[in-house]
């Protein structure tokens, strides 16, 4: 099945935020900055917007905990981690 939405990290403030894929630009809500996904780290691809929602919610508090050190970044084309 083919992934449909990325959790990418702004290239300017560092945060997660989702995505369409596909989607070629996108503005970060937390700094305002407009980016190419290209640029961005992609940190996950999901199925769907329930999972992207509940995978964000875990690694803004693992981020919050200071645990983001357990996350591996992807390349773009990569498979998402489990």
């Amino acid at each position: 099945m083919e992934k449909k939405i990325i959790i990418a990290k702004c290239v300017r403030c560092g945060k997660l935020l989702l995505s369409k894929i596909g989607t070629k630009t996108k503005m970060c809500p937390y700094c305002n900055m407009r980016f190419s996904l290209d640029a961005a780290v992609i940190v996950a691809r999901l199925d769907s917007a329930r999972e992207a929602k509940i995978m964000l919610a875990e690694l803004k508090r693992r981020r919050a905990q200071g645990q983001m050190g357990a996350v591996r970044p992807q390349k773009l084309g990569s498979e998402s981690f489990s």
